[in-house]
């Protein structure tokens, strides 16, 4: 039998081109399309420290003015950290090396005050600052300056800006709209123009839960507070891009189609059912946590590959360290971290594995009670 080399080599040659693409395919795999990662809340568990790549910590200056109780929201822009006070009073403005800058707010109904800090977030150079309490949102420059504050008609759970205006979490509002939809999406005079997601459980005026909103990827994502789906807002929809399964640890799985309200308060109230979790996206990663029968676990995800580590913050000598994320800052998730649990911390790492910003020393941070910031670069989860 006679064989062509050159068919044979250009076979060859179009096999290997081929195996080259489907790998880097895989590779580039889009992973914002729709997946369900099984979680598993039974899963053993392992110390945060076997899944760190590398952190950075960053003091917050503690001065008179900036004496900061726990961080559960932070807003980057321009090299500034923009923290509401958890009590929702006021803002402080710190630059990136953690030095204080300033104080804009305070608590009252007048110019310049707040009654509840509910949302705050950038659009471009602008800080808008919802206080829920009062039906307002405010506009302000970084360097304090009182843009303009318009008076709502009603009060969302929560709301942010689109790029054709902005959108109302409506969930469970029902006391001062009868929308009958999670979503209502209005224009930049905040005149209602569309509705998305009609509600499937209404409890009245109650309501549980953190923000519902989260930035991702230049645009924003969705979930309303009982559910198990997340969200992408697109133009004026909200499309789903991802789903925890929790399998029959879910409590909404074992209601049925028409749960009934009185054994969901209940269960709500008690706190010792899984009802609801909460999440952190980035392109690769997904850190999330949820409160089950007296306990917060903690799960990371590899969106890449499906993967699922259950995390714990002990140091192995029964100490839990004082550990809460807030947001994603590109691929890093960065937390706050009380000042007393940073030694602890750091003991539980190699030396290479740990940086501190400039101007950041560890003698500095157990010097001031202030939190610290701590961003954590993870592990791919390929085992």
């Amino acid at each position: 039998m006679r064989i062509n080399f050159s068919v044979l080599l250009l076979l060859l040659t179009a096999w290997s081109c081929a195996e080259k693409g489907a790998s880097n395919d895989k590779k580039g795999t889009n992973l914002d399309v729709f997946h369900t990662y099984k979680v598993d809340i039974k899963q053993n568990e392992a110390p945060i420290f076997d899944f760190i790549e590398e952190v950075e910590f960053v003091r917050l200056q503690e001065t008179n003015e900036s004496l900061l109780k726990p961080i559960y929201k932070l807003e980057i822009f321009d090299d500034n950290f923009i923290i509401p006070e958890s009590d929702g009073s006021k803002i402080y403005l710190f630059d990136s090396a953690g030095d204080f800058k300033s104080v804009i707010g305070r608590r009252g109904n007048g110019p310049g005050e707040f009654n509840v800090i509910w949302d705050l977030w950038m659009e471009q150079d602008t800080m808008f600052v919802y206080d829920r309490r009062s039906y307002k949102v405010h506009k302000y420059a970084l360097s304090g300056e009182h843009y303009e504050t318009t008076k709502l008609d009603i009060s969302p759970w929560h709301i942010r800006s689109t790029a054709k205006g902005y959108v109302y979490d409506m969930y469970n509002q029902l006391g001062n709209h009868t929308t009958k939809y999670n979503l209502v999406f209005v224009d930049d005079e905040f005149n209602e123009v569309q509705r998305a997601q009609p509600i499937q459980l209404e409890l009245g005026a109650t309501s549980f839960g953190p923000d519902t909103f989260q930035e991702y990827e230049g645009g924003l994502l969705y979930q309303s507070t009982f559910s198990d789906t997340v969200y992408q807002i697109k133009e004026r929809e909200a499309i789903p891009l991802f789903s925890l399964d929790f399998g029959d640890f879910w409590f909404w799985n074992t209601m049925g189609e028409k749960p009934n309200e009185k054994k969901v308060l209940e269960a709500l109230m008690r706190g010792d059912e899984l009802t609801q979790y909460r999440y952190f996206l980035e392109k690769n990663l997904i850190f999330c946590y949820s409160e089950y029968n007296g306990k917060t676990h903690r799960f990371l995800i590899d969106r890449r590959s499906s993967k699922v580590a259950k995390l714990h913050y002990g140091n192995g000598n029964g100490e839990v360290l004082g550990l809460m994320p807030i947001r994603w800052d590109k691929d890093r998730l960065l937390f706050s971290i009380r000042f007393s649990s940073v030694s602890t911390f750091i003991s539980q790492l190699n030396e290479n594995q740990i940086k501190f910003r400039q101007g950041t020393t560890l003698e500095e941070i157990e010097s001031s009670e202030n939190p610290v910031l701590l961003w954590v670069k993870f592990k791919a989860l390929t085992k």
